[in-house]
């Protein structure tokens, strides 16, 4: 598994605790996969790698970075930046060849280390932070407990307001985090939103995000403790946001619980599925006995792969080849120089 936050990571808090809650995610999955962590960058180098670094070197995760390769070629002129991407962030074909070509080299560098490195051990040493990302579960604005609306009304899966001065949205929740996720609005018309928790703090939303690149969903905290309890929410949209939207997407919930009650549920629907399964094999019983009798397809029809998916291999493949043979024959010195500054301590 291939982990890359080092571009949409810039500018955000608490990056290294959300970062370490995926690592541990992932490092927990049943298959227990390897991982590398990867770091791009935006046109002016700056790259939120050194907030995972610590994560990273906690973990053991070898890191490979974009950032610290190609910055020397960029200064030398071996490398201009529009050949890496088109705009200021995302890569081209080329610059994510390139950053194939960095991982492959960190892989072969593990390989040939391979014999000299231990059995790994799949449990997990203590968090480096807080951790109250890792068992995080995000809900949707519209599935929450909502006490009253108000002159809230559902969009899409989100609840949204256009009233100035309106009802607040009133919403219960048991979580000992609490983000809050809105759509930022770039054409102006994103409003603030107050939120009061428990009578005892606020937060405010705000959605404006005039003259940005376009709409995103944006993230903010409103709520840490040390306990998970049931905790209120009025969400208000005053008189100053005339013209003005606010729509709420999500909750992300840091530990939540869930109740006794949904486990039942759960199990019932686990015992639901058992007997629509012996159902389903009834019936395909029944249907392969008259498939004996007759009726039986063309033996090209059974034996022929799914076109669809041997259409998309065969496209993926020669897209990528190509990209791959165009690069390193065009670009062939800029291989050399770029192996030639994989020396540094990642």
């Amino acid at each position: 598994v291939v982990v890359e936050f080092a571009v949409n990571d810039l500018g955000r808090t608490n990056i290294t605790e959300a970062y370490e809650g995926l690592l541990r995610q992932i490092l927990n999955s049943e298959n227990h996969p390897g991982v590398i962590s990867l770091s791009f960058m935006i046109q002016s180098g700056a790259s939120a790698q050194n907030m995972h670094l610590p994560v990273v070197k906690h973990y053991d995760v070898p890191m490979v970075s974009y950032c610290d390769a190609l910055l020397p070629l960029i200064e030398t002129g071996d490398i201009v930046w529009n050949q890496l991407t088109a705009d200021s962030t995302h890569p081209t074909d080329y610059g994510h060849y390139l950053a194939g070509t960095l991982i492959n080299w960190k892989l072969d560098e593990i390989y040939r280390q391979l014999d000299s490195i231990p059995e790994p051990d799949y449990t997990l040493p203590d968090p480096l932070t807080d951790n109250g990302l890792e068992n995080a579960t995000v809900i949707d604005a519209c599935d929450v407990n909502i006490i009253s609306k108000g002159n809230w009304t559902r969009s899409g899966n989100g609840m949204a307001t256009s009233t100035p001065g309106g009802e607040p949205m009133v919403v219960e929740v048991d979580a000992d985090y609490i983000y809050l996720m809105f759509e930022a609005i770039a054409n102006g018309t994103g409003g603030k939103c107050i939120v009061d928790i428990d009578g005892e703090s606020q937060v405010t939303l705000d959605a404006d995000f005039s003259g940005g690149w376009g709409n995103y969903l944006k993230v903010q905290e409103a709520l840490r403790t040390d306990t998970n309890e049931k905790h209120t929410l009025t969400f208000t949209f005053d008189s100053s946001n005339e013209g003005k939207v606010f729509i709420l997407k999500s909750f992300l919930l840091g530990n939540i619980e869930l109740d006794d009650d949904d486990n039942d549920n759960d199990n019932d629907n686990d015992n639901d599925n058992d007997k629509d399964e012996d159902d389903d094999k009834d019936e395909d019983d029944d249907k392969d006995e008259d498939d004996d009798k007759g009726n039986k397809k063309d033996d090209d029809d059974k034996t022929s792969p799914p076109t669809g998916h041997t259409s998309i291999t065969i496209v993926m493949a020669i897209t990528a080849l190509a990209g791959i043979v165009i690069a390193f024959i065009s670009r062939k010195s800029v291989y050399s120089r770029l192996m030639s500054t994989l020396s540094f301590d990642r």
